[in-house]
Formats: structure tokens, sequence, C-alpha cells
């Protein structure tokens, strides 16, 4: 009876590539206090591996608002709210599936769980800016816009009653003249 033996040898690239890939789109929750709030995040590494992220929390208004201090290493991902009160900072791992991503996040001594899924959808552009659209012609929008141009019509036509050239008075450097 002949007995085979194979031995497997794990190298350094072997081992990176079994890792979960933190780059991606996930969508979840931040556990708080009687309720969950909806977040999701885009981790996103350059060509040099230095890592990038954004984060949507709909229920505080937030939208693509970029994180501080992402690192990713291994499984372990972290990254913070730098321009936030109490700068919240999240910690997390990586499942061994590479699916979920879920830890804590810290802010202001006290610290609340997340649980983020890995999402097949990319990330939504950013809406691209629109041509100027023509003004209304009826509602509070166009009574709205309407106040403006007559007030400015006002401040022109003062301005022409009072030319520089012709008073003593200078405007300050910030305003120009007419």
């Amino acid at each position: 009876m002949l007995v085979t033996v194979s031995i497997l040898s794990w190298s350094p690239v072997t081992w990176a590539q079994s890792q979960a890939n933190a780059a991606g789109r996930w969508e979840g929750s931040l556990s708080l206090p009687g309720r969950e709030m909806a977040m999701a995040i885009e981790l996103e590494p350059d060509e040099k591996g230095a890592w990038s992220a954004t984060m949507d929390l709909p229920d505080q208004g937030f939208k693509y608002f970029p994180l501080m201090d992402v690192a990713v290493e291994g499984s372990t991902v972290s990254f913070a709210m730098a321009a936030v009160p109490g700068v919240p900072v999240f910690k997390g791992a990586l499942s061994d599936d590479g699916q979920t991503l879920s830890g804590s996040m810290s802010q202001a001594g006290q610290t609340f769980p997340f649980k983020l899924a890995r999402t097949a959808v990319a990330k939504p552009e950013a809406p691209a800016a629109s041509a100027p659209k023509d003004p209304p012609t009826s509602g509070f929008r166009a009574a709205f816009i309407g106040e403006f141009e007559h007030a400015e019509k006002q401040l022109v036509q003062l301005a022409e009653a009072f030319p520089a050239e012709k008073y003593s008075w200078r405007p300050s450097e910030s305003v120009w003249p007419v």
C-alpha cells in the first residue's frame, strides 16, 4: 500500500489572498439606545494601497461624508468622523467569509455596536452639477426669486444714483462700484 503525504505550504502571498477584501460598499446599521440608525460606507484603496472611505448616515443628513484615519489591516477596519463633535471612531472586523463588517463606534465616552453587510450594488454616483434651469413662473419660488430680482434692481439704481466718481465717498475694497 502506497501512502502519499502532501504538505501544504503557506506563503505570505497565499495568506493575503485568502483574507477577505474590505473594498466595496457596506450597508447596515448602528445600534443606538432605543433605535437603529441606518448607515453605509464605501471603502476604496488607491493604487498605492492607502485607503479612503465615505459614509452615508441618512438619518443625520450625511451623504458621501469623507472619513479620516481609514485603516485596513488584515481583517481589521477602522475610521473616524473627524469633523463631527466627539469624533466618532469606528473599529470593526470582517467576517471570515468577507460578507459582514461588525464592530463598535466610540464617541464622547460612549460605545455602540454596528453591523454592516457587503452589497453588490455600487455606490451611486454623486449628482452631477446641473445646468441652470429656467426660473419658475408661479408659486412660492417665483415670488421669492421675484423679490430678490426687485431688490437687486433697487440696489443697482441706488449705486448708479451715487456714483463714486461724483461724490467723495468710496466703497470699501470688497465692494465694487457700478
